[in-house]
Order: C-alpha cells, then sequence, then structure tokens
C-alpha cells in the first residue's frame, strides 16, 4: 500500500465513546425510544471531516455531516453502535479495519444535524 502511512498516536487527539443500543421502549405517544449503552472510550481518536448534504424531507431540510473516526482496533464494532464525540451523535455506516492487521479502525459516521 504505497502512499499510504499508518496514524501516529500523536495524531489521535479527540477522545470518543462507542454506544450500542440497549432496549427500545415507547414514550407516552407510542413513539419508539432506543436507550445506549457505552461499550468502550474514552478512545483517542482522529476526527475527519469528509463532507456533508442537504435532503429534503416533504417541508422539511434534513442536513448531514459524513465523518471518518479513526481509532485503534477494537474488536466488536458494528453499524449497529454509535461513537459519541463530546455529545455529538455519529451513526456508524462502516468500520473498516484500515490494513487489514487489527491496527487501526476506521468508522464511517453521519451525524444528523
Amino acid at each position: 500500500m504505497s502512499g499510504v502511512t499508518r496514524t501516529r498516536a500523536g495524531d489521535l487527539r479527540e477522545r470518543v465513546t462507542i454506544e450500542r443500543p440497549q432496549k427500545s421502549l415507547k414514550d407516552s405517544g407510542q413513539q419508539k425510544v432506543v436507550t445506549w449503552k457505552y461499550v468502550a472510550g474514552p478512545l483517542p481518536a482522529k476526527v475527519i471531516g469528509v463532507g456533508g448534504r442537504e435532503n429534503r424531507r416533504g417541508e422539511q431540510i434534513e442536513a448531514s455531516v459524513d465523518y471518518i473516526v479513526r481509532i485503534r482496533y477494537l474488536q466488536g464494532v458494528t453499524p449497529k453502535m454509535r461513537v459519541d464525540w463530546f455529545g455529538r451523535k455519529l451513526e456508524i455506516s462502516r468500520a473498516i479495519d484500515r490494513f487489514g492487521d487489527r491496527m487501526e479502525l476506521d468508522l464511517h459516521c453521519t451525524e444528523v444535524v
């Protein structure tokens, strides 16, 4: 893999927490409410903004921002989980072993704002 280098420890300047859905409840209006449970963290991370977009849903405009959250390899992270980054909730769409050797993990995430 020429041109691709490993992330230096000094580049992991952010702190993130990984959470997983614990259970779904219904509130008084019978709307589904998901509770989240801590899995790991705070973990050193590099958070890289990679783009954003706006979608129209009826009369509403929904904006989202895409990120790659790079952490040291952590087994068991799945797209059902999310990243908490200083209170911002980033939904994981993909978890990729960056070099295939269980050293670094790239979490492709979206934040709906």
